[in-house]
């Protein structure tokens, strides 16, 4: 296992402040960007939630296993 140098680190670091940076003057410039970014998860959590609320009501879906009987080969 390597480390990683001190310089890959470092540029790294400098290559995400500059592109946060980008990102914060693009806001900026334009502020439906940030509006539509931070209603677009919560658009997402709406509808997979009732999605996911729906799966659960399939026939033969439990939800209640166990990882100790499931993981286990052979076992039923």
């Amino acid at each position: 296992m390597s480390a990683l140098a001190p310089s890959a680190v470092a540029a790294s670091l400098s290559h995400t402040v500059l592109l946060t940076g980008r990102q914060l003057r693009a806001f900026a410039r334009v502020p439906a960007y940030l509006v539509m970014n931070l209603v677009q998860p919560i658009i997402w959590l709406l509808l997979f939630g009732q999605l996911f609320r729906s799966v659960v009501q399939i026939p033969g879906f439990s939800g209640e296993a166990t990882t100790s009987s499931s993981s286990r080969p052979g076992s039923s």
